[in-house]
C-alpha cells in the first residue's frame, strides 16, 4: 500500500520533469531561451542617414541640411533602438543619385533616411520632407513633412528622431532608455 504509493510517487517527479524538460524544447521558441525576442520583432537593424538635399536656391541652406543630418544621426544613435552608420560613411552619396542597392550593398544597411530641404520663397518658413526607405526593397516604410520658422529650424531634427521612433515602436530622444 503505502510503500507502493510512495514508490509510484518517486518514478513520477522524473516523469513530470522529462515531460517539462520536452514541452520547453519542443514548444518554446528558441529566441525566448536565448532573450532574443525583441531583436528578431525589430523592422531593422542597422540605417544610415542620407544627406538631405537642399531644394533652396540658396546655398547657405547647405549648412542646414548639413546640421539636420548630424542632428538625425546623432538623434537616432543614442537612441540605441538599431546601429546608425557614421555621417562619413554616407557623405559619400551626398549630391548623387544613388540606387537602394547601391546604399545597401555599400553601406550594408537595413534601411536608410532620405530628404530634402525647402523653404518659402520669403525665407521665413523651412519645411523637411523625410522618409525612411526599406534598403532591399526600396520601398517607403515611413514619411513625413516637417515645418519650422526660420528660428526654429534646428529643432526639426529632435522632431524627425522621435516621430521614427515612434513609428517603430520605441520611445522618443527624452525618455530614459536614450544611450549616453
Amino acid at each position: 500500500g503505502k510503500d507502493e504509493w510512495q514508490r509510484a510517487e518517486l518514478v513520477g517527479i522524473p516523469t513530470n520533469l522529462i515531460f517539462t524538460f520536452m514541452c520547453i524544447v519542443f514548444f518554446v521558441s528558441p529566441d525566448f531561451l536565448s532573450g532574443d525576442e525583441n531583436e528578431n520583432d525589430k523592422l531593422f537593424n542597422s540605417l544610415a542617414v542620407m544627406h538631405l538635399t537642399n531644394y533652396s536656391s540658396d546655398l547657405s541652406d547647405d549648412n542646414f541640411c548639413a546640421a539636420i543630418t548630424s542632428g538625425v544621426i546623432t538623434g537616432l544613435a543614442r537612441l540605441g533602438m538599431f546601429d546608425v552608420k557614421a555621417r562619413t560613411d554616407v557623405l559619400k552619396f551626398k549630391n548623387k543619385m544613388t540606387s537602394h542597392e547601391e546604399i545597401n550593398e555599400i553601406l550594408g544597411v537595413d534601411a536608410y533616411i532620405e530628404g530634402s530641404l525647402s523653404k518659402t520663397p520669403d525665407g521665413e518658413k523651412y519645411f523637411a520632407d523625410i522618409q525612411l526607405i526599406d534598403a532591399k526593397k526600396g520601398t517607403n516604410l515611413w514619411a513625413a513633412r516637417f515645418e519650422k520658422s526660420k528660428n526654429d529650424i534646428l529643432n526639426i531634427p529632435n522632431t524627425i528622431v522621435s516621430e521614427i521612433a515612434h513609428f517603430l515602436g520605441g520611445s522618443d530622444a527624452t525618455k530614459e532608455n536614450v544611450k549616453t
